[in-house]
């Protein structure tokens, strides 16, 4: 395990590799879709300083414990962002006027013509979602790839109680605001008066879909950034609460890196690289919950459901361990509600419903 070696060296090593990861990701895409940047800009990409980088980084996450709006280096990354993408537009509405005329008197030149106006709506809608986020208290933000964005709801400075909810499979930035944020906004709405600040961490690459959410390497190097994230925050009654997939990194970052947090929650599990709570290695005063909808269909998450359906809703061995809510896996469990089977496993931050209450009792300590 990480612990056993120097924990502060495994992350810095890892979070660089994930950058120069992130950088090549960054210039083959735009090699692809024949919308470079600047011959400059990609050459600066290319040639960063990744100890200066490293250091501004972390000074910017130190600063954001003091500061009520943010990383001043999560605005820097957003904003550079709005300017690639409306560089982009600007180069594609540079050759929407030709290909107007052109489909004008050569009929086939048509559907180029609507898939440019499609591509233009697409920026735009960027454009415009970014611009919203500049009024946001952001920790992290990074617009390569799928993304990453890690933001508050209410203030770090005076927060009595934080809770970090971690998503699942197919979140990015393009449904953030209509999946995470929301889902961030109705727990924070919950406990309104509480003096609790809501995070959400999408800080990692989740799978994009179901099929590549049988690999836990996602999760692994998710679990080194929450370990690096939930060291930094100030002292506060802390929560992190692992939906879905995200169960499995908030798990492998305590079995694997050692987080210290008053409260762990999996809701919506497909298991957590551990098959009881011991195994996690937590600290004594940490409370482990975990709790799944009735007819959550993560319960067919099982390797020889395809074989032996028979099986599937009665044995807690889940893919990626016991499930958390077995009595055998040793965590505290809470009732989640019982939402119809088509909404049961994105249910559980819902207005009004059961979840939600309950999370917002184990936020406040309530429970």
């Amino acid at each position: 395990m990480f612990r056993r070696f120097d924990p502060d060296a495994a992350r810095s090593a890892a979070a660089r590799m994930d950058r120069i990861g992130s950088d090549i990701t960054v210039n083959l895409s735009a090699a692809v879709t024949l919308l470079p940047a600047s011959t400059a800009a990609a050459h600066a990409r290319l040639g960063v300083d990744w100890w200066h980088v490293e250091a501004r980084r972390m000074r910017s996450r130190a600063d954001l414990i003091e500061q009520k709006g943010g990383s001043p280096l999560a605005q820097e990354r957003l904003a550079s962002d709005i300017a690639k993408l409306e560089r982009q537009r600007g180069e594609l509405a540079g050759s929407f006027p030709f290909l107007q005329w052109l489909a004008s008197w050569f009929p086939p030149a048509r559907g180029a013509a609507e898939n440019l106006n499609q591509s233009l709506d697409s920026v735009d809608s960027k454009i415009r979602q970014r611009h919203v986020w500049t009024d946001r208290t952001l920790l992290e933000y990074d617009g390569s790839g799928d993304g990453h964005i890690v933001e508050v709801i209410g203030d770090l400075t005076t927060a009595e109680n934080i809770v970090v909810l971690i998503p699942g499979v197919g979140t990015d930035l393009s449904n953030y605001e209509a999946v995470l944020r929301r889902d961030a906004q109705n727990l924070a709405d919950h406990l309104e008066g509480s003096e609790s600040a809501v995070i959400t961490w999408l800080g990692y690459d989740p799978p994009d879909s179901v099929l590549t959410a049988v690999s836990a390497g996602p999760a692994k190097e998710g679990a080194l950034r929450l370990a690096e994230f939930l060291a930094a925050l100030p002292p506060a009654h802390t929560t992190v609460v692992g939906h879905s997939y995200g169960s499995l990194v908030a798990g492998l970052s305590a079995r694997d890196v050692g987080i210290a947090v008053d409260e762990l929650v999996f809701i919506g599990s497909p298991g957590v690289g551990t098959d009881n709570v011991e195994e996690l290695e937590l600290p004594s005063s940490t409370t482990v919950w975990a709790a799944i909808s009735p007819k959550d269909p993560i319960r067919l998450a099982r390797p020889h459901c395809l074989t032996a359906p028979d099986r599937c809703l009665s044995d807690p061995e889940v893919l990626f361990g016991v499930a958390p809510t077995d009595p055998s896996f040793g965590a505290s469990t809470f009732a989640a509600g019982d939402a119809p089977f088509w909404a049961a496993h994105s249910s559980y931050y819902d207005r009004g419903s059961t979840s939600l209450d309950n999370l917002a009792k184990i936020v406040k300590g309530d429970a």
